[in-house]
């Protein structure tokens, strides 16, 4: 048995229904199901350990799906996925075909990210990291037609829910693996 640190009460775990904590995630507004491990002291409260399986898989995870919704991203999810797709700010501009200052403009929210860009980020960020996401289906030609909805003043932020479990894949032959996906609160 687990002894806490602080009163030397016992420490125990248990999975959470929801975890969110958008600073140690790196990703704005994520939110993860049935996925998380705390582990706790029952005497004084004191959280010793939150383990989350496969972080870098679901940062990607949360990358594509976010380039999946049509609503336009702001300036912390633009930051998320061009960490998540391991480029720096001048990396990032490359690819886009635009100046560095213009990445760090959208990404501090001084300005907003022009539609051509807006969906080369996305596409590149389906391309480059969806084969790392098994459980995200992620369809360029959807991306590519996506109809990007304008951000309005008082719009809220865009929820991207995630759970981690097994996931049937097809391709290249038929399996299951243990992967983030989309979570559907239908189910």
């Amino acid at each position: 048995m687990e002894r806490c640190e602080k009163c030397g009460g016992e420490v125990r775990a248990t999975r959470l229904k929801e975890y969110r904590n958008d600073e140690f995630l790196g990703f704005p507004n994520l939110v993860l199901v049935d996925a998380v491990q705390e582990e706790k002291c029952v005497k004084c409260g004191s959280v010793e350990a939150i383990t989350i399986p496969k972080v870098a898989q679901m940062v990607s995870a949360a990358a594509v799906l976010r380039s999946t919704m049509p609503q336009k991203l702001r300036g912390q999810e633009i930051r998320a996925m061009r960490k998540a797709l391991g480029l720096n700010a001048r990396q990032l501009a490359q690819e886009l075909g635009v100046r560095e200052e213009a990445v760090s403009r959208w990404e501090n929210g001084r300005d907003p990210i022009g539609p051509a860009s807006e969906i080369l980020l996305r596409l590149a960020v389906v391309d480059m990291l969806g084969e790392k996401t098994p459980g995200i289906s992620a369809n360029m030609s959807e991306v590519r037609r996506l109809k990007i909805e304008p951000l309005a003043p008082s719009a809220r932020p865009v929820i991207v829910t995630l759970t981690y479990g097994k996931v049937r894949v097809t391709r290249p032959r038929i399996k299951i693996v243990t992967a983030w996906e989309a979570y559907d609160q239908a189910a």
